[in-house]
């Protein structure tokens, strides 16, 4: 195996400090070489405490060596630095009419909340905002700009921040430090009037020593922030453009003698057992004979080591030895108690404490990723800092938040991208247990030469050196990651041999250049692709080759209705030992909660909605939650791929469970199953103690002889892992897996229509046909069923009519061009002849329709109606395209109830939105909801809720009136208050309309589907796997309207929507490419007959090959079933396609 032996280099480097730029010299924020002045250099900062009991105790908050700054400062905004004030430093300049702002915040939240005319918020992903893309000039980030550009008066907006403060007496004799956690882009510090220095770099902390400029009493703090920095170049990430002191800012005060920083690092031995530890202390300051004793205690208290060290200044090594310790990895994130204490003469003057874990990573000969020796996939997503209410600033609940429903979610690991998240956020995984991919701040994204430039070395290096001496001392990061999207330059190489030095002990990544790293990265591959990577992988292996493993840093791209076959992506990883998993794109929607424009309520604002330009528009919504972090449809899938359990039905009663943790067994579960008959449980039982240890199978058995199956019903088996007890993310009971299979189902008993009076009458536009209790009106120039009431209660109010149309996701903007081209957003129906026969107790009312799109792109339906006597009916339809093999949006039909239709039951996937490639955790079940919840509140409005497998749906208002759909096999459906047009801009159909523009409508409008294309990923990424895509092809689809009159129970209504339509499917007739006819029917061992230009009706038996220009009507038979509707084509001559 490959190993990464945990060893530490400490690289002592002389505190910065430079002469800050002369008035004829560029300034620090327009130099690239300059990236900071007077900084303290980065290193591990812990708080001081004055005993070990305090340092266990307390929080970092609660030290009496920490003083919060956050809160209330003084501010002033200029659009130009020319403008700002200079001296206002100076402490008798006065702020008193400035405005006040609160710390920490970006100024652009600030503003838009409080009204302020300072700059606002501006998404956009991969260009300037400072500049001009086709003509950028570093390091200058005041040049020409586009006339429209947010920023084209505004040459770099200045925020000058004030505030007093004074120390505690108990801090007198101490060097105090101030430490800003993240300042967005660049920033001066003063002190009482004297500069400290100055820093780049806005998402690492950064420290300066305020000793020498303190005083007694109150003290004058001043920081000048610059929107715009030569270091900006390297922060043109996907993510809002903010800026301002927008995470906490502190001081803390430490010894004259005093610890400056530490490294803890652990070396498993072969069998992965007992570790060695190497500490590397460094001490500074005033020299004092003292001592270094450290002291490693378990979460019970109980002492691991203690250990004694002569303290010299500068970087003391101490080594030890440490008997099975208990071993962290992101199912048992064991983590101890470290303190380090400098001792003078029996007495702690300094101790510092943090928490440390046991640890290491590698790799297998055949590429798996080993954690401590065990084989482990990233099941990850990636991160941004982000708040719907405060955009960059994340309170520690809100990150709490994330890692408690990452971890509910069974996601390991997270990438911060694309640089360090709020330094709490690494804490978190540190106790909660998540791999981190820990990435710097760089990108360089609209400049990505940048990365090749040799006077860009430094600043590429330094960050990612200063990240690592940050951060290194956690335990959940298990990879470096140098930056993203940045080029494949050479300073990249530069960088990764400078944190080689740093830290050993975690492998590199960078996906713009593999080959300055450790593992080799991609983005956004189709599923075709990773696999191919990942035979490429095994062959090497196999062939003893050498190859670097690879992971997916960014992939299933979450934007809008999305993440499309997700499984399949798992399925590979699971395949291939060379494939390491991957970091779905991404979290959390980066949208931020406005008012709307009335005030009466909110939406959730993205790119462009501030005025902002240049903007990516909604492209910052891509979470698998939502941006209040309320759970998507999307984030089950997310769940229910990831699920520590797998359960397999290997049939004859036996079903394989599979306990898929890495480093954990399944005894925080238990397991229940239940057998349900349509929708409603009939049994359930505990299963026996589950007893597996990771990656161990075994198979148990489960009959279900004792149940009497009732004729026509449907039965499945669901099983349920839950947790026995509390979590830190959730409660006892709370669901970790499930799964569910199909045990039988016979055949639905056949529909029989009550008989009694019907009538049919002709009036001048339609035909109507009437029964004791309802009245149905089919309208000669619609061509459609157009309206029916039930004992006088108005309940179709636009009749079934062909639906092509979905409201574009943002994945289906690489086809939705298409669509417009072909005019699907507005089909024009050209109306047939009505064919009209009354029968005894049945009315049969058939008519051919045409559909127009654009461009030649028609559809043709034939529908036939057959009414029965109790209201009763069944719609048999063929739906022929005039153009194969194109890819359409959806194919059925759209029907519309008046207002007050609300409430809906259906007997298929559930309960959230599901789609033919996103459906695997929405079991098939009996659910109740209302037409108004099935909007679903994307940033972006579009196709939402729909339903897969449908076996019947109801809609009825809430007394119960209404119709049960009842599929001929299985449908899809969806119900809302909007028609797909209503969401959609005709000319440009991926137009984002904000939600609150949408007008509801009173009625509810059905679409019964045959089909509605997949998701995919193609908002960024493949689109839908082939086997999903749908394309336009001949098609048969049937369903039953049974009339509801009054409400009914679960029990009623499952009864009655269990039959089957009492005839068989339509036949589908078409020509193939070299001139044979084909006929086929949905309808078990049904026989076809069809006749050719109004001849005899002839059996039909295999392909026929008719050349002529003809006519040809086909219906189907079968045993149990009545005679199909009857088909016909019109078919041209046929002319060869070779010539």
């Amino acid at each position: 195996m490959r190993k990464y032996a945990a060893y530490a280099i400490f690289v002592l480097l002389i505190f910065p400090f430079s002469v800050f730029a002369q008035a004829d010299e560029k300034p620090e924020w327009n130099n690239e070489l300059v990236s900071g002045v007077n900084k303290e250099k980065a290193c591990q900062v812990e708080i001081p405490f004055d005993s070990e009991t305090q340092a266990l105790q307390l929080s970092t908050e609660e030290s009496p060596y920490y003083q919060t700054l956050n809160g209330t400062w003084k501010f002033h905004w200029v659009a130009d630095p020319k403008d700002r004030p200079v001296n206002f430093y100076l402490p008798d300049y006065n702020v008193s009419t400035w405005d006040d702002i609160k710390v920490p915040a970006t100024w652009q939240i600030e503003a838009v909340r409080t009204n302020k005319n300072w700059d606002k918020p501006l998404y956009c992903n991969t260009i300037y905002p400072f500049g001009n893309w086709r003509s950028m000039e570093w390091p200058n980030v005041i040049q020409p700009r586009p006339a429209d550009y947010t920023f084209a008066t505004m040459p770099n907006p200045v925020g000058s921040y004030r505030r007093e403060f004074t120390l505690p007496d108990s801090w007198e004799g101490r060097d105090v430090f101030i430490r800003f956690n993240g300042v967005e882009a660049g920033y001066y510090i003063w002190l009482n009037g004297k500069k400290v220095g100055y820093s780049e770099d806005s998402y690492l902390p950064s420290e300066f020593n305020l000793t020498p400029y303190l005083k007694k009493g109150s003290n004058v703090l001043a920081v000048e922030v610059y929107r715009f920095t030569d270091g900006s170049f390297l922060e043109c990430q996907d993510f809002w453009r903010f800026s301002g002191i927008f995470r906490d800012v502190f001081l803390w005060s430490a010894p004259k003698t005093q610890i400056r920083d530490f490294f803890f690092s652990t070396d498993l031995d072969e069998a992965y057992k007992n570790a060695k530890v190497t500490l590397d202390v460094e001490v500074t300051g005033k020299k004092r004979a003292c001592d270094i004793v450290v002291k490693l205690t378990d979460k019970a208290g109980n002492t691991i080591i203690t250990q004694t060290h002569r303290a010299a200044m500068g970087v003391n090594t101490l080594n030890f030895d440490v008997e099975n310790p208990l071993k962290w990895t992101a199912e048992t994130p064991n983590l101890y108690d470290l303190t380090i204490s400098l001792v003078q003469k029996g007495k702690s003057i300094d101790l510092r404490h943090t928490k440390v874990g046991f640890r290491e990573v590698g790799f297998a000969a055949d590429g798996k990723l080993l954690v401590n020796g065990k084989p482990i996939l990233f099941k990850g997503a990636n991160r941004h800092d982000h708040s719907p209410l405060n955009g960059r600033t994340v309170s520690k609940e809100e990150m709490e938040r994330d890692v408690q429903i990452m971890k509910s979610l069974n996601l390991n690991a997270v990438r911060t991208s694309h640089y360090p998240n709020n330094p709490y956020f690494y804490e978190l995984c540190d106790q909660y247990g998540l791999y981190v991919l820990a990435e710097a701040n760089v990108e360089c994204h609209g400049l990505m030469s940048l990365s090749g430039e040799p006077s860009w070395e430094k600043a590429f290096t330094e960050r990612n050196e200063n990240h690592v001496k940050r951060y290194r001392n956690h335990v959940s990061i298990v990879m470096w990651s140098m930056g993203n999207e940045s080029g494949k330059g050479a300073n990249f190489s530069t960088a990764e041999k400078a944190i080689k030095k740093l830290d050993s002990t975690r492998p590199s990544h960078y996906e713009g250049n593999s080959e300055y790293c450790d593992v080799t990265s991609s983005m956004y591959p189709s599923v075709e692709w990773l696999e191919s990577v990942g035979k490429e992988r095994l062959n090497k292996y196999q062939k003893g080759e050498t190859f670097k493993s690879h992971v997916i840093c960014e992939y299933a791209h979450a934007m809008g209705n999305s993440m499309g076959n997700f499984r399949e992506y798992l399925e590979v990883y699971e395949r291939y030992p060379g494939l390491i998993g991957g970091f779905i794109w991404d979290w959390v929607d980066q949208s931020i909660k406005m008012p709307t424009p009335d005030g009466k309520g909110y939406y959730m604002a993205a790119g462009g909605d501030f005025g902002d330009k240049p903007n990516d528009s909604n492209f910052c919504t891509n979470g698998v939650i939502f941006s209040d972090r309320t759970y998507s449809a999307k984030a089950y899938e997310v769940k229910k791929v990831n699920q520590p359990i797998y359960v397999e039905a290997l049939g004859n009663d036996q079903y394989q469970l599979t306990n898929k943790r890495f480093h954990s067994d399944v005894a925080d579960l238990y397991g229940r199953y239940e057998i349900q008959k349509d929708g409603k449980v009939v049994y359930s039982a505990n299963l026996d103690e589950l007893n597996l240890a990771p990656g161990a199978n075994k198979v148990i058995t489960i009959s279900d002889a004792h149940i009497q199956h009732k004729p026509g019903a449907e039965y499945f088996i669901n099983f349920s892992f839950k947790q026995k007890k509390d979590t830190k993310w959730a409660k006892a009971e709370y669901e970790v897996a499930s799964e569910q299979f199909k045990l039988s189902g016979s055949e639905r008993a056949l529909f029989v229509a009550a008989k009694g009076f019907i009538d049919l009458s002709e009036q001048d536009n339609a035909y109507v046909v009437k029964g004791e209790k309802f009245e149905i009106t089919f309208s000669k120039s619609e061509g459609t069923l157009a309206a029916y009431s039930l004992n006088g209660v108005p309940m179709i109010s636009k009749g079934p009519a062909l639906n092509l149309f979905r409201s574009p996701t943002d994945n289906d903007k690489q086809v939705s061009g298409e669509w417009q081209r072909k005019g699907l957003y507005d089909l024009k129906c050209e109306v047939g002849q009505w064919n009209v026969n009354k029968e005894d107790d049945e009315v049969v009312l058939c008519i051919r329709n045409s559909y127009k799109a654009r461009n030649g792109f028609d559809y043709q339906t034939e529908l036939e109606y057959r009414v029965a006597a109790d209201g009763s009916v069944m719609v048999n339809s063929v739906i022929i395209p005039a153009v194969k093999g194109e890819i359409i949006p959806r194919v059925g039909y759209r029907l519309e109830l008046p207002e007050g239709f609300e409430r809906m039951r259906w007997y298929g996937r559930g309960p959230l939105e599901n789609y033919v490639d996103r459906k695997w955790a929405s079991n098939v079940d009996v659910y109740e909801s209302t037409v108004s919840d099935q909007w679903v509140k994307y940033v972006k409005p579009q196709e939402m809720g729909n339903h897969e497998d449908i076996r019947w749906i109801s809609i009825t208002n809430f007394d119960g009136q209404g119709f049960v759909f009842v599929a001929a096999d299985k449908l899809s459906a969806t119900a809302l208050h909007v028609r797909a047009q209503d969401m959609t801009d005709p000319e440009q159909l991926q137009k984002r309309i904000h939600d609150y523009e949408i007008m509801q409508r009173k009625e509810t409008i059905l679409c019964l589907d045959a089909a509605n294309r997949p998701l995919g990923n193609a908002s960024c990424g493949p689109g839908p796997m082939q086997k999903y895509e749908l394309r336009s092809e001949p098609l048969a689809f049937s369903f039953m309207m049974l009339p509801l009159e009054r409400s009914y129970t679960q029990d009623e209504l499952t009864e009655k929507a269990r039959v089957q339509m009492p005839v068989s499917m339509p036949v589908l007739v078409d020509r193939d490419n070299k001139g044979f006819l084909r006929m086929t029917t949905n309808t078990p061992f049904a026989i076809i007959y069809y006749s050719v230009d109004g001849s005899e009706f002839k059996l039909y038996t295999e392909p026929i090959r008719l050349l002529a220009a003809c006519k040809v009507t086909a219906y189907a038979v079968s045993e149990k079933l009545g005679k199909s509707m009857k088909t016909t084509v019109e078919l041209s001559e046929y002319v060869d396609p070779v010539e």
